[in-house]
């Protein structure tokens, strides 16, 4: 079946254009992979700290497989709740395991995908013309502006 990135990237994809176009909410409670791990913002330039929020971003203008292309994309504003600690992959898998056989599985699927670590998370998106301001000072002229917050 479908990996939950890809759940997630169509669930996000398709709330874009099917959302209300001023005031409609999305709201997702997920296991969030690779997220931002420091607020620092000299820490954000490096490395892979803002791989999961510019995903998000690119999944909220994707083309939409299979029909839908005629929609079009809503600005949004959105915000993500991760925790400031996740889970490295070794405990994650270990969680997830019942036992040695599915550890060694887990580790070598999260690891396949490059996942480096873990974090229950929220993720809220609004949708509307009060977005439209913020965006329009958007220097990658993005549809959808997304932040994060780090909690304990």
């Amino acid at each position: 079946g479908s990996s939950g990135e890809e759940v997630l990237k169509a669930i996000i994809a398709m709330s874009s254009r099917l959302l209300r176009r001023d005031g409609g909410i999305l709201a997702i409670v997920s296991e969030f992979m690779n997220p931002p791990t420091t607020s620092n913002p000299t820490d954000l330039e490096k490395g892979n700290e803002l791989e999961l929020l510019n995903k998000i971003r690119d999944w909220w203008e994707c083309p939409l497989i299979g029909g839908g292309e005629h929609l079009a994309i809503n600005t949004g504003k959105g915000l993500l709740f991760t925790n400031q600690l996740p889970l490295s992959t070794p405990t994650y898998a270990s969680r997830r395991a019942n036992d040695a056989e599915e550890y060694t599985n887990w580790i070598y699927n999260l690891e396949s995908q490059n996942i480096r670590n873990v974090s229950p998370g929220l993720l809220y998106i609004k949708t509307g013309s009060s977005t439209n301001a913020v965006l329009s000072n958007n220097k990658e002229n993005r549809r959808l502006d997304l932040g994060f917050k780090l909690v304990p």
